[in-house]
């Protein structure tokens, strides 16, 4: 129950929305130039 509480109170900090919506966008970005990295080098 406390973990849960803590999770919820974690998912609606904007500081954690912001955070992930961060490494989303790196990830997404070293995605793509690995994938035209790829598409290139064939």
């Amino acid at each position: 129950m406390l973990t849960r509480e803590a999770i919820g109170i974690l998912m609606l900090s904007p500081l954690y929305w912001h955070y992930k919506l961060e490494a989303r966008k790196e990830l997404i970005r070293e995605f793509m130039a690995n994938y035209w990295f790829i598409v290139i080098a064939n």
